[in-house]
């Protein structure tokens, strides 16, 4: 995230540049960044994540985190890593019913070869190490 947020301050103008405008521009111009940002972290990296249905959305969540285990096993580490407490509240906090979204995915076939209990454990245990 912070690769990208430097390569949009780039594209438009430096972070230099910027440092040298007016007060109220460099502010207005960081708002406007920082909605950018706001609204990729909101749509999860899906521009259509927000007119998705339920069905969608679990099949969207379904796919990426599979992803994202398997990204961890190739890279030698724990697939599971990508679980946990806080980035499960943080996630709720950007869609409601992502409770209800993880119970479909976990119950989805492609899920099998995980276990489904080390992942609940992660994100509902704030002391999981």
């Amino acid at each position: 995230m912070a690769r990208k947020r430097k390569q949009q301050l780039s594209e438009s103008m430096s972070f230099e540049e910027m440092s040298k405008l007016p007060r109220k521009e460099f502010i207005d111009r960081m708002a406007k960044l920082q909605n950018k940002s706001l609204q990729e972290m909101t749509d999860f990296g899906d521009p259509a994540y927000a007119g998705y249905t339920f069905e969608q959305k679990v099949k969207f969540w379904e796919s990426s985190l599979h992803q994202q285990m398997r990204r961890q096993v190739e890279s030698g580490l724990n697939a599971y890593g990508i679980f946990s407490y806080h980035w499960y509240q943080a996630v709720l906090k950007l869609e409601p019913q992502f409770e209800l979204i993880m119970d479909q995915v976990l119950k989805s076939p492609t899920w099998e070869e995980w276990n489904k209990d080390e992942i609940i454990e992660r994100i509902k245990n704030k002391d999981f190490k």
